[in-house]
């Protein structure tokens, strides 16, 4: 597992998101890993690194190697999603994780959307006479 992985990781696992499995063959026989793999729904997130100094991923044979993975994940019904070291940074491959996973996003409003982009508003949480927010009404 990659550093970048981990900070993905232990970023899902903080946002409370379910956890995927990890390095899984998913498209027999090739011997295609996914970084992450989710069953329900179906979502497999690449962390792409080495981008900025030539990489595997960013060279010709790696990147149709790349292309044919995605493609085939696709077939098989994955959300396919590819992420970099500075999308995990920024807090983008989070947000696009949660989007995918639990068809939640946050606008730029800091709300949370519905798949369809409809804010999604929570009620107060309800207060007893004479109390203040966060304030025991337990009777003693």
């Amino acid at each position: 597992m990659s550093e970048l992985e981990e900070q993905l990781s232990k970023q899902m696992m903080e946002a409370g998101l379910p956890m995927p499995k990890r390095e899984v063959t998913f498209a027999l026989p090739r011997r295609w890993r996914a970084d992450f793999i989710w069953e329900h729904p179906k979502v497999i997130c690449e962390v792409e690194g080495g981008i900025f100094v030539q990489g595997r991923h960013t060279r010709g044979v790696g990147y149709q190697s790349d292309c044919e993975k995605g493609n085939r994940a696709q077939e098989l019904g994955y959300k396919y999603l590819r992420v970099t070291g500075p999308h995990i940074k920024s807090g983008y491959a989070l947000a696009l994780l949660t989007k995918a996973l639990v068809g939640v996003s946050f606008g730029l409003d800091g709300h949370r959307r519905t798949e369809a982009g409809v804010p999604i508003v929570e009620a107060p949480a309800e207060t007893h006479p004479g109390s203040t927010p966060g304030e025991s009404t337990a009777v003693v």
